[in-house]
């Protein structure tokens, strides 16, 4: 029953923001209220819940976000995040640089929540966007998916834990056999999807001040190991 509510209270909100093309916040307001109806809190508690609930997202994502922009900025002004973007290439190949995003944006996005690692992840893409001369969505893209994918389909993250949980499942199990199913699905999407015509036509800049647009020497630069130390430091603090 819980899931189902969930499931018919998400669709509701799309619907509300696509079809009735009402203000996000506001639809996700009105779900809300009515998610907490149909589960039986009264109504007198209901504001208590949701300001509680709206107090904590936002504390959250302001720390994340916070801290992800000092991370992201201390990797473009110090060329660590062209230091790893070079590193990438010289492995992958200009060709194959949505393959490395992809590998990359998996392996950190299977412990890391999306919104953490997507902002450590982004300077990153964006600079390998600048190096390449690549259109933004055609690295951007494939990196989001990715994370998306890991975030939604495996163990520890919030939603396939509490499925798994619903369904007396065992976490490891589902992290093990869900490798099998999201690794080979996120990448058939994140690889197909940027090659969309309707995507090929769309061609965004990179938000100014998110990157530096300074070109760094190979002198200038910090090693790889301290580059991915500066990127991986918020890894091992959330460990």
């Amino acid at each position: 029953m819980p899931l189902l509510v969930v499931g018919i209270s998400v669709v509701i909100l799309l619907l509300l923001m696509t079809r009735l093309r009402l203000n996000g916040f506001a639809a996700l307001l009105l779900v809300a209220v009515g998610v907490a109806l149909v589960r039986g809190i009264p109504v007198a508690t209901i504001p208590d819940v949701l300001s509680e609930g709206i107090g904590d997202q936002i504390g959250d994502t302001m720390l994340t976000i916070g801290l992800g922009a000092m991370v992201g900025r201390v990797m473009g002004d110090s060329g660590a995040a062209q230091r790893i973007a070079g590193k990438l290439l010289d492995a992958f190949g200009p060709r194959w640089v949505q393959v490395a995003m992809v590998v990359t944006a998996m392996l950190i996005g299977v412990t890391m929540f999306y919104e953490v690692a997507f902002i450590i992840i982004v300077p990153i893409a964006f600079t390998l966007v600048r190096v390449t001369g690549t259109k933004l969505l055609w690295v951007g893209l494939p990196m989001s998916i990715a994370l998306s994918t890991m975030h939604s389909f495996l163990p520890p993250h919030p939603g396939p834990t509490a499925v798994a949980a619903a369904f007396h499942a065992s976490v490891g199990l589902t992290l093990f056999y869900g490798l099998f199913i999201a690794v080979p699905a996120g990448a058939l999407v994140a690889l197909t999807w940027p090659r969309l015509p309707f995507i090929k036509a769309m061609n965004p800049s990179i938000p100014e001040g998110l990157v530096s647009e300074r070109e760094f020497t190979d002198e200038e630069m910090p090693s790889l190991g301290w580059s991915l130390f500066v990127a991986l430091f918020p890894v091992a603090l959330i460990v």
